[in-house]
């Protein structure tokens, strides 16, 4: 495995002696690129619980738990590669005005390097806001649309009345008006019939 990995990559291989003993066995029904042959030894010596790291010169290979723990170098990260974090673990140069110290700094550096990118954000910031305008004043309309519909369903459309609907109206307001009668004329009485 490790003279595949010195041919493949053309960088030098350093095990920890224990991880000489461990054994891992890679197949593959369709030939391979040995670019994609690397990265499945990679694979299979991570489910091995072996940690790569790679730098641009070498590949160092030691137990999965001393990985977590291994310090860099100032000036190198470790970045897990692959599509989840899962691919072998690299070590990469990163140049000392990467370094994080406060939001102030990252805020100027990205200003420094891209200086549009201030006219950008804050043509970006206009744009939401005045889509949140835009969005509360539609809110607004339609609130006052459904009052307004609320309002005309009480309203109800009434039709011509036929003779014999006015007849019973009449009827029913000349009942309701000796009712009304008669019982302010008890009233008047003093409530004696």
């Amino acid at each position: 495995m490790i003279p595949f990995i010195v041919e493949s990559t053309g960088k030098t291989v350093i095990p920890r002696p224990d991880m000489l003993h461990r054994k891992i066995t890679v197949t593959s029904d369709q030939p391979l690129m040995r670019s994609h042959a690397v990265e499945r030894v990679f694979e299979a010596l991570k489910q091995a619980d072996i940690g790569v790291i790679e730098s641009s010169d070498m590949i160092v290979m030691l137990d999965i738990k001393e990985l977590a723990n291994t310090q860099m170098p100032d000036g190198f990260s470790m970045v897990s590669t692959g599509t989840y974090g899962d691919g072998p673990t690299r070590v990469v140069a990163m140049p000392a005005d990467l370094d994080v110290d406060n939001v102030e700094g990252v805020a100027f550096s990205l200003l420094n390097s891209h200086p549009g990118a201030i006219e950008i954000a804050g043509v970006i910031l206009l744009m939401a806001m005045l889509g949140a305008v835009v969005l509360a004043r539609k809110k607004v309309e339609m609130d006052d649309a459904a009052k307004l519909a609320a309002q005309t369903r009480h309203l109800v459309e009434v039709g011509p009345l036929t003779a014999k609907e006015i007849e019973e109206g009449r009827l029913a307001a000349s009942i309701r008006t000796a009712a009304s009668a008669k019982d302010s004329g008890a009233m008047a009485s003093g409530g004696r019939a």
